[in-house]
């Protein structure tokens, strides 16, 4: 019967902030003699990103060439590490270790991607001589923080504006305004967004219907073999309705978006923690907002005001991103990140104060 290990934490749910500690203990029971070398226990953060693309090269004696181009990036955290047991003989038995690991304040917020992840990892290590290593491990969600309070820019409102023209020459028959604002430039996961809609249609042609939708936006950058960017785009959130807005007339339509639990807005760490590492961004994630609106509302509750969020899975969640890095046995392509949730915040307008910083 191969040893088996239980990791408890201190927390149920296993979300931490930058500059929390993370503690708890593991239950590792064996049920024969082994010999070791050590038994220690890890804390890793670290960012991956891995993709492949495909390529047509140069003709090469009158054939065409093809080729895949694989582009990676790996930075590190936080890696930490405790010795729990040193050389020497371990009987079976079951054994408990306590740890507690501090995270550093500028550690950026776990997320995961198609292409990439940003990742925290409780491991267990058993070394042994002459074998390999028995490894176990435990995923937590770390979660940075900033105050929006500070940050002028996310008061305002935000508003745009797009023309189009319908027809083509020389059937041209006019073109159609389109303004779209919302009150602030930030919002929480369960919030609602409320936003406005004007139609300034100066053409022959009726509009029967619109849309309008909540963009995420994920960028994985490669450092390896050079410089590379892949863009993800996601709908997150959308709002159809079936107002007409007829030929030669002005609308305003208004409506309202509930955003799902989802990786929020990623900005540059600023921190003078000296004994964190220091790191190139390895993967970004930016909601685009596709909506907007200007109401007469006053401003959104003071951050100090809120009251502690609930925390799900992002209800967008992408297909794993698998670690070429991980052998087949220790894989957990299951686990996803838990974002603070924040339903019963939409009294008196939107919420205004937690976002993550940029990773």
């Amino acid at each position: 019967m191969p040893s088996t290990c239980e990791f408890k934490l201190d927390r149920q749910n296993g979300v931490y902030f930058a500059g929390q500690s993370v503690s708890g203990s593991i239950l590792l029971t064996t049920s024969h003699e082994k010999r070791i070398r050590d038994i220690r226990i890890r804390f890793l953060g670290e960012a991956k990103v891995h993709w492949t693309e495909f390529r047509h090269g140069q003709k090469l004696f009158g054939n065409q060439v093809s080729a895949n181009s694989l582009y990676r990036a790996h930075e590190i955290y936080v890696d930490q590490v405790a010795v729990v047991r040193r050389e020497g003989i371990m009987p079976a038995g079951a054994y408990n270790y306590k740890f507690q690991f501090r995270i550093p304040k500028s550690c950026p917020t776990s997320c995961a991607g198609n292409h990439g992840h940003i990742r925290y990892i409780l491991w267990l290590v058993i070394a042994r001589p002459y074998r390999p290593n028995s490894t176990f491990r435990k995923p937590i969600t770390v979660l940075r923080k900033v105050n929006l309070n500070i940050s002028p820019r996310y008061k305002m409102p935000v508003e745009a504006e797009e023309m189009s023209s319908t027809g083509c020459l020389p059937c041209y028959s006019g073109r159609i305004f389109y303004s779209l604002r919302v009150p602030f430039g930030a919002y929480a996961s369960g919030q609602t967004l409320k936003y406005s809609l004007k139609i300034r249609n100066l053409s022959m042609t009726e509009i029967y219907g619109y849309q309008v939708e909540f963009v995420q936006w994920m960028t994985f950058i490669a450092k390896l073999p050079r410089y590379n960017e892949r863009k993800i785009r996601t709908v997150v959130a959308s709002h159809k309705k079936r107002d007409s807005c007829l030929r030669l007339s002005n609308r305003q339509f208004e409506g309202k978006l509930i955003l799902p639990s989802l990786t929020t807005e990623s900005s540059t760490p600023t921190t003078n923690d000296n004994s964190n590492r220091s790191y190139t961004p390895a993967i970004t994630s930016t909601p685009e907002p596709a909506a907007a609106n200007e109401t007469g509302a006053d401003g959104p509750p003071a951050y100090e005001e809120i009251l502690p969020p609930s925390f799900e899975q992002a209800m967008s969640a992408s297909p794993p991103f698998i670690d070429p890095d991980d052998c087949g046995n220790v894989r957990d392509s299951w686990f996803r990140p838990l974002y603070p949730m924040f339903p019963d915040c939409n009294e008196g307008e939107e919420l205004y104060g937690l976002k993550e910083s940029r990773v």
